[in-house]
């Protein structure tokens, strides 16, 4: 499947969306886009280079299990 990306004036945005809805799910889908997608597609962006030049900032398995333990400790609901 292909992702073309559209800039719409606002005034076009009912007309272009009504235009798309007429075909089916498996044809085409709408992508809403808004500042988290941007701000994750920007970082997984920056990662895939890291890879590619050959400088990924990587993690021990110690250092790993650390992080770990800190996100869930923040999310973990105390009984």
């Amino acid at each position: 499947m292909l992702t073309i990306r559209l800039n719409i004036k606002e005034n076009a945005v009912d007309r272009v969306m009504a235009s798309l809805k007429a075909f089916s799910l498996d044809e085409v889908i709408i992508v809403s886009e808004d500042q988290s997608f941007s701000d994750t597609q920007t970082y997984l962006r920056r990662e895939l280079e890291d890879l590619q030049t050959g400088n990924p900032e990587l993690l021990s398995h110690e250092e790993l299990e650390k992080s770990l333990e800190e996100v869930l400790g923040k999310y973990e609901n105390p009984l």
